[in-house]
């Protein structure tokens, strides 16, 4: 299917699905698909256009995880690591992702979004509260770094085993 891609097929035929094409395919030439993190970053941080969101699909979901991680902090993009089945919707102004069915549906997983939710909010009102601070006390920087490095530190260790 790449072979394909790369020649400017109009549909594709994906799970038994014709799909029509409305991608831009770029070829990359002379780059190995096995390019580590930095050769990756490296790469990304050559392009003339810098890309303001990444889906990162490379890779177990730590690794993806990881990856990603390093965009936002590097590059100050928006990234998401897809889970099988989810549905992204790309448009010029973001992009929208419908999440798999099959994983949505499993009534131990609701359960569980909602107390991520939970978190996501917490973390979204520190966020804010924390960048309203070194707006006005850039001295607490460092302060601001020990605490989320004890927070970080707390959460791993919560979920070491998982």
């Amino acid at each position: 299917m790449g072979r394909q891609l790369l020649d400017g097929v109009p549909r594709v035929k994906l799970f038994g699905e014709n799909i029509q094409v409305k991608a831009q395919i770029h070829n990359m030439g002379n780059f190995s698909a096995h390019a580590d993190k930095n050769q990756l970053l490296q790469l990304i941080g050559n392009l003339k256009e810098k890309p303001k969101g990444f889906f990162v699909v490379h890779g177990e979901y730590d690794a993806a995880n990881a990856f990603a991680t390093e965009l936002v902090r590097t590059m100050g993009a928006n990234t998401y690591v897809p889970a099988y089945g989810d549905i992204a919707t790309i448009t010029a102004k973001g992009w929208q992702v419908q999440e798999a069915e099959v994983v949505a549906a499993a009534p131990a997983i609701q359960d569980l979004r909602e107390e991520l939710r939970v978190v996501e909010r917490k973390y979204r009102d520190y966020k804010l509260r924390i960048e309203h601070i070194l707006a006005e006390q850039p001295t607490r920087l460092a302060d601001m770094k020990r605490r989320l490095g004890r927070v970080v530190k707390f959460i791993d260790n919560i979920f070491e085993d998982i």
